[in-house]
């Protein structure tokens, strides 16, 4: 078991590091190659799907991974259910295009909406499947898929966009990527199914009891956020719209990416540690986090603007504007994530729903004193909604399982110290120094090398495997 975690862990990071190359390469390529106001509806209808999409694994993701007791008729059941809400879903977006289109003033919403609705019915094939493949750590396969797909269908989007295609080239691109990695899924995982049964309401039952309340968490704080998103794009209009979408993407991009890729190892993991070691493997488990996160955080508060003008260009000088205030979510963000897998691996469903829910009603008063005119005002009241959302909920997830948050904060205490000593060594690297191209370089090589040596010297590191 030792030995498939650290693998797992392994393949797990290698992925992620590769999706962080290959999807910045990529969307740096398709924000130089694409108008902002083409970019601004595609990435309208990408916050619709997000909202679709979410609801297609209904919890049935989760019970899969979670439970120690499984069969066939247990798997296929999920199948059955997560086809029967995707084709639901799928149909719904169709009929509801037009409407869409029609808010928004943008009759090409329809078509692209319509277009990339069929990515829902090969989202939904697959739930199951790779539910399962996470379930036995099968994270090579994972990484094989999601970097070769990626990599396949950005270059195909690149090729289109470069030839004018506009946001179809997006679209094509969306399309490409959804089939190839459908197609590899069912590739690495059709061996874990059995011969193809009828669903069992009992068993539909026992998913449902442990998956729902996680999965109407995960919708309400999806819908909540992309339903704030869209608003907003309604009233600063396409060209900030996508200048408030680059720059969240590529800061979600760099804190988030470690956090999930560790995340998909130890949830498995976790789930299946005994009740008395768990405090320990917990720690383990975030500071191991945090050592990969704090790095791009402080980079990304420090010199994150500078670093993408350089790359994006004036055009999305706002964007490059906004990245550090998303960069700073980082912070906290983590510490959201452990405390609400905790409550996963220890069976609390109904915790989940229920400080989950409140966390982000009382991170949304704040938008009733909000003036919806001043563009940096709104996105400064998103990104401070969300820092309550997650203090609240790490706070009251952390007290229903015994792990203090405070006490969390103190483990992390020489990390903490050691970001805020290189956000101020960085900061005073930019005010001496006039050359940009230079302050990025000794920066990097100044961060490049303590936090190597901070790694090796991690204890986190050396026993993550002991899980």
């Amino acid at each position: 078991m030792k030995k498939n975690i650290t693998k797992a862990i392994t393949w797990s990071i290698f992925e992620s590091f590769g999706l962080i190359v290959t999807q910045i390469f990529f969307n740096i390529a398709f924000t130089r190659l694409v108008h902002p106001s083409q970019f601004g509806l595609y990435a309208l209808t990408s916050s619709i799907l997000i909202i679709f999409k979410a609801i297609v694994d209904s919890g049935t993701y989760q019970a899969i991974i979670q439970t120690n007791e499984i069969d066939n008729r247990y798997i296929w059941t999920s199948v059955w259910a997560n086809l029967f809400f995707g084709l639901l879903l799928f149909t719904l977006l169709h009929l509801s295009s037009r409407l869409i289109a029609g808010y928004y003033n943008q009759p090409d919403l329809k078509i692209i909406i319509k277009a990339l609705s069929w990515t829902i019915l090969f989202e939904c094939s697959t739930v199951t499947a790779r539910a399962l493949l996470i379930r036995s750590l099968n994270f090579k396969a994972f990484a094989k898929i999601s970097i070769i797909s990626r990599i396949f269908s950005g270059l195909v989007g690149v090729i289109l966009v470069s030839f004018n295609a506009g946001y179809w080239g997006l679209i094509i691109k969306d399309l490409l990527l959804s089939i190839t990695l459908t197609l590899g899924v069912l590739y690495y995982s059709y061996k874990l199914f059995g011969p193809c049964s009828l669903p069992s309401f009992n068993k539909l039952k026992k998913i449902l009891n442990f998956g729902t309340p996680i999965f109407l968490a995960d919708q309400v704080t999806i819908f909540i956020d992309n339903f704030l998103e869209l608003f907003i794009g309604k009233k600063i209009g396409l060209y900030n719209f996508s200048q408030f979408e680059r720059s969240n993407s590529f800061a979600t991009y760099a804190y988030q990416s470690p956090v999930v890729a560790i995340n998909k190892v130890i949830f498995p993991a976790l789930s299946r540690v005994e009740s008395g070691s768990f405090e320990s493997s917990y720690y383990k488990v975030l500071s191991f986090i945090y050592l990969l996160v704090l790095p791009i955080v402080v980079l990304g508060l420090t010199i994150g603007q500078n670093v993408l003008l350089l790359i994006l260009g004036n055009d999305w000088a706002i964007a490059a504007k906004l990245f550090p205030y998303f960069c700073a979510l980082g912070i906290f963000y983590p510490l959201l994530v452990i405390n609400l897998n905790a409550l996963k691996v220890l069976g609390f469903s109904g915790k989940y729903f229920k400080w989950s829910l409140l966390g982000k009603v009382f991170s949304l008063t704040m938008f009733l004193f909000v003036d919806f005119r001043l563009f940096e005002f709104i996105v400064k009241a998103i990104i401070l909604s969300k820092i309550i959302y997650m203090i609240i909920v790490s706070y009251t997830a952390g007290k229903s399982i015994n792990l203090n948050i405070f006490k969390q904060f103190y483990e992390l205490r020489s990390l903490f110290a050691s970001a805020l000593i290189l956000c101020v060594i960085n900061l005073c690297l930019k005010s001496i120094f006039s050359s940009t191209l230079l302050v990025l370089m000794l920066i990097f090589l100044l961060n490049g090398l303590f936090w190597t040596y901070f790694l090796i010297k991690s204890k986190a590191k050396l026993h993550l495997e002991d899980l």
